[in-house]
């Protein structure tokens, strides 16, 4: 069988899904619906990137109400000063948080590990800065999947990052379970 992965950030979704439902009072059609939304594709593995507990707790009273089981990354601040949380101890809180709220609501939400994506560094065209930064970030997931491990005693199966700039050297660094380079499939000479 063939699984599909596919990281969202929730509060994108729930952002988008309010749209929706205010076309749809308005007499529009809706995208947001059971055959096309992405939390009601059958088949799929589908993954929540989360960063605060708002939207984690609307994600799990969602997945809930649909009978559906959502795996939840928390996404971690590494350098990027974009998104995520700040530090180990807010990455470990979050996960718990994951954790409880699943527990709360039937399995509904399931914390699946980490989310640790640097856009910032993937173009830079110094192989060595470029190299440096991700050890940076690189660095910054470790120490957060660390204190999740020590804090919350919860298994980290997905730690995520890197991209198509600094896939080289962060599959070799030993912290990646997976890399994300989406981009070198279209641009393969930028990189």
């Amino acid at each position: 069988m063939h699984t599909t992965h596919t990281h969202i950030h929730a509060h994108t979704h729930t952002r988008v899904c309010a749209r929706a439902r205010a076309h749809t009072r308005r007499g529009a059609t809706t995208h947001c619906n059971r055959t096309t939304h992405p939390l009601h594709l059958a088949g799929a593995a589908l993954s929540i990137v989360v960063d605060a507990p708002g939207p984690l707790r609307t994600l799990a009273a969602a997945a809930a109400a649909r009978g559906a089981v959502v795996r939840v990354l928390v996404e971690v601040e590494v350098g990027q000063e974009r998104c995520g949380v700040d530090g180990p101890d807010a990455a470990a809180s979050l996960a718990a948080q994951i954790a409880e709220l699943g527990a709360a609501h039937g399995g509904a939400v399931v914390f699946g590990g980490i989310q640790a994506y640097h856009g910032g560094i993937q173009h830079v065209r110094d192989p060595a800065r470029r190299a440096a930064a991700a050890g940076r970030a690189a660095a910054r997931a470790a120490e957060a999947v660390a204190a999740v491990r020590e804090r919350t005693g919860l298994p980290v199966a997905v730690i995520t990052g890197g991209g198509s700039g600094t896939y080289r050297c962060d599959a070799g660094r030993g912290v990646y379970t997976e890399v994300q380079p989406g981009m070198m499939l279209c641009r393969l000479l930028t990189f």
